[in-house]
Parts: structure tokens; C-alpha cells; sequence
């Protein structure tokens, strides 16, 4: 009854494991997407312009590296277009503070809304890019493996390991 008890524990863990890993691998895909159509988004606008936007509310992260002593500033931006207003995120890396203003460049979308230009980084362009195909492939094997997991799990044991009643 015991190691009815592990295989089931054991069971759980794997089947938890699986689903946090295929969560994260369809996040890394869902994220490589955005990227990619939010960069075609802002090349095909007819619509970009530069608004004036203020700081409303902002996180510090420090860095990790012992040799590298800086402050990334992830702040959250009010701006408004055409008497419509709208909020994004843009990580600066100098001291801000409430209610400074910033520039920042908006296009319009094929929804017909504002949003702020991402950033112009071609190594996250790069690593979007890459995390297309890596999030499909990732997804397809962890999916391979939870479902060999779980029939494994619910198959019948055979051979030795089988209990015999005479």
C-alpha cells in the first residue's frame, strides 16, 4: 500500500513539473509572437508620433553583478493621444521620479489604438526570433513526454513486477 502511495506522490510531482514546464515554454512562445507582430504593427503604421508621457508609478531593480553598479528603472507611463489616454511600461536606467515627463513614440495599430514603440534591441528581436521555433519544438516534446508519463502511469504492470494470485 505504501508504494501505491510513492508511485502516486511520485506520479503528482512528474505531472506538475510538466505542466510548469510546458506553461513556460508556451510563455516564451506567446512572448516571441507579440514581439514580432508589435515590431510589423509598428513598420506598417500610418500613424507614429511622439507624445509627451508622465511617470505614474515605477519599480527599482538593481543589478546582481558585483562589478556592475546600476539601477534599472521600470516605470509605468500615462500618455495621451487624440483626448484618449493610455498606459505602457519602459524600463530607463537612470533616476526618474512621479510625474516627470518623458517622450516617447507611439503608432497607431491595426485596432485602431495607441501603443508605445518597443524597444529597437536586435538581440531581443534576435531572441524573439529564435523563440518562435524553440517554443513549438519545446512544446511538442513536453507534450510527448506528460502524455507517456500519464499512460505510463494508468498501464498495467506486466512481467515480474506482477502480483499473482493462486
Amino acid at each position: 500500500m505504501k508504494n501505491k502511495s510513492r508511485k502516486t506522490g511520485h506520479f503528482i510531482g512528474e505531472v506538475l513539473i510538466g505542466l510548469l514546464f510546458l506553461f513556460a515554454v508556451v510563455g516564451l512562445f506567446l512572448w516571441s509572437v507579440n514581439r514580432i507582430v508589435s515590431s510589423i504593427e509598428y513598420k506598417k503604421s500610418a500613424d507614429v508620433r511622439t507624445v509627451t508621457a508622465r511617470v505614474i508609478d515605477y519599480d527599482i531593480k538593481s543589478s546582481d553583478d558585483e562589478y556592475d553598479d546600476y539601477d534599472e528603472y521600470v516605470t509605468k507611463l500615462s500618455y495621451e493621444v487624440d483626448g484618449i489616454k493610455y498606459t505602457g511600461k519602459r524600463t530607463y536606467y537612470r533616476e526618474v521620479s512621479i510625474g516627470e515627463e518623458k517622450n516617447v513614440e507611439v503608432y497607431l495599430t491595426p485596432t485602431g489604438k495607441y501603443k508605445m514603440k518597443g524597444d529597437d534591441d536586435p538581440l531581443t528581436f534576435l531572441l524573439a526570433c529564435i523563440g518562435i521555433p524553440a517554443g513549438l519544438l519545446l512544446t511538442f516534446i513536453g507534450g510527448r513526454v506528460l502524455v507517456q508519463i500519464i499512460v505510463g502511469h494508468f498501464k498495467k504492470p506486466t512481467g515480474a513486477d506482477e502480483e499473482r494470485i493462486e
